[in-house]
């Protein structure tokens, strides 16, 4: 779960975390932050930095790992994985017109007939997609549901970004997994995946609608998402999960695969480590795990949209480099939607932090830095043992 409002590269989507109520830097030190922070990122994704740290638990790390990540960036285009999308789209009639219309309404820019361009053509079935949820005699061929939780309920986008959001995030998810295990679910179907801290199922329903044959769990710390989930996703396994592991109820190697989106890039270093261990006991031996997280593309994205956090973004680079991982107590005591936990916040991580912290357990079979939205590194690690 969380509730940072976004800045997304797509405003329905609503994905990627900005963070709210913070201190805007000097805009004569946007070019200063931006070169540094570009440099910085070179130095992570060609082992710059592993050659001056060595491959300890800080920021640097092992070189051939940066190197292979390096090439997988260069392979991976995520603005065009559309698998989950192609699938539900393929569903709707010959005759959607009805449909387009009220596209119209969802999206007044769509053209009338799919463009050629591949990100516009990505776009207009997303909205199709959102408009037919909405419209009785298409939902149920679609499997997608218009229904959406109340405002007083968590959930990461509204009105047409609750789908075309979910669309987003289970296709990169999707694209992620089939790159580093060459299946989309990260195996043969049927699965059993769980959505880690999803809320109230925003993907998971969209996951579910795309892949029947397999079972969908979904857990979240906050009771009020998970009910509402339960009520309207029937087909999905929704319980409450503590700030803390373990997983309540939950045997190990219960899942095939596990995904997080906007998770670990809030846990406190303990926090962090602790649930990846949790998520490595639940998973059967050769699941994946995938995951978004802040980085230092992370910071770069903050920085040359002015909406960096309070405090100073050279503390926080400085972390990253020296010991790769910075954590800031972003919501204290208030807590995030009535949710309260000190190891909840704030945070980012480097892959050799990751490399250091899941060894003996998990591989990272895929690193896209800045893949979530241009702003959170998408990893997919595969349990070892």
């Amino acid at each position: 779960m969380t509730s940072l409002p976004h800045v997304p590269l797509l405003a329905a989507h609503g994905a990627g975390g900005t963070p709210a109520g913070r201190r805007r830097a000097p805009s004569a030190q946007i070019p200063a932050l931006l070169a540094l922070l570009s440099a910085l990122l070179v130095g992570a994704l060609l082992g710059g930095v592993a050659a001056r740290r060595g491959a300890g638990r800080g920021g640097g790390g092992n070189t051939a790992l940066a190197a292979d990540a390096a090439l997988r960036v260069a392979s991976f285009n995520q603005k065009h994985a559309s698998a989950v999308t192609d699938v539900l789209y393929a569903r709707m009639p010959a005759q959607y017109i009805e449909a387009q219309r009220a596209a119209r309404a969802v999206c007044p820019a769509c053209p009338p007939e799919p463009p050629a361009d591949p990100d516009s053509a990505l776009e207009f079935r997303r909205a199709m997609l959102a408009a037919g949820a909405g419209l009785a005699n298409l939902s149920a061929e679609i499997g997608l549901s218009a229904a959406q939780p109340p405002i007083d309920t968590h959930a990461m986008s509204r009105g047409a970004g609750f789908i075309t959001g979910g669309l987003y995030e289970a296709d990169l998810i999707t694209a992620s997994l089939q790159a580093a295990t060459g299946h989309p679910l990260g195996g043969p179907a049927p699965r059993s995946v769980l959505d880690f801290g999803g809320s109230s199922g925003r993907v998971a329903r969209v996951l579910s609608a795309a892949f029947p044959d397999s079972s969908f769990s979904l857990c979240d710390p906050n009771p009020k998402s998970i009910e509402w989930a339960a009520a309207h996703a029937p087909r999905i396994r929704a319980f409450v999960s503590g700030s803390d592991p373990p997983l309540p109820g939950i045997d190990a190697g219960a899942y095939d695969a596990v995904y997080a989106v906007s998770i670990w890039s809030h846990y406190a270093e303990a926090s962090a480590a602790a649930w990846l261990a949790e998520v490595h006991r639940v998973l059967r031996q050769g699941g994946a795990l995938y995951f978004t997280a802040h980085g230092y593309q992370s910071l770069r994205y903050y920085s040359s949209r002015r909406a960096l956090p309070e405090h100073n973004i050279a503390a926080v680079t400085a972390d990253l480099r020296d010991r790769g991982f910075h954590f800031d107590d972003f919501f204290g005591s208030a807590g995030d939607w009535g949710v309260v936990s000190k190891g909840w916040g704030h945070s980012y991580l480097t892959p050799a932090w990751l490399e250091a912290a899941v060894a003996g357990r998990f591989r990272i079979k895929h690193w896209c830095a800045g893949c979530e939205q241009d702003n959170q590194d998408a990893y997919v690690l595969v349990k070892d043992q």
